[in-house]
């Protein structure tokens, strides 16, 4: 299986965490058959995250994630034309009241682009799929009481 991990995804799987646990055992993100990816925008918003949140140990300790984890550069002409017909598409009603941050947009573009699946605990990209109709990713569902996932789009 491959994924694209969001960065909402990446931050619990570094802190080792409940959330982060589940996406690496229900998922099998450790598994050598899985390959996972993530979008240049997640490096940059993973950094900025680290250098607020964390001390240089655990900032080390990111820059060596990254190092080891295949990225998808976003210049890419798969990603371009994605990015674009989710842009186009975020405007078209009916929007629920929720669109993607223009970051949340290029990592969908990222995965949608690589023809990969997106794993996201953003409730965000339930748009992608009820606006964009994009087909196939998942949303993992994490509150007090319980972690699943879900077809992304579908209710829990």
């Amino acid at each position: 299986m491959e994924y694209v991990l969001d960065t909402s995804v990446v931050i619990p799987i570094l802190q080792d965490n409940e959330p982060g646990q589940y996406c690496t055992d229900n998922f099998q993100l450790a598994s050598p058959e899985t390959v996972v990816y993530i979008s240049r925008v997640t490096v940059g918003e993973l950094r900025a995250f680290a250098q607020r949140s964390w001390g240089d140990r655990r900032q080390a300790d990111l820059e060596d994630w990254i190092a080891n984890t295949l990225i998808i550069e976003i210049n890419k002409p798969a990603v371009f034309d994605a990015y674009v017909e989710l842009e186009i598409a975020r405007h078209k009603p009916p929007t629920n009241g929720r669109t993607l941050g223009k970051n949340d947009l290029w990592i969908a573009a990222t995965a949608v682009g690589a023809n990969v699946e997106l794993l996201t605990f953003d409730k965000g990209f339930d748009a992608m799929a009820d606006v964009y109709h994009v087909q196939g990713y998942r949303i993992i569902v994490h509150d007090d009481r319980s972690i699943s996932h879900r077809p992304l789009g579908t209710q829990s």
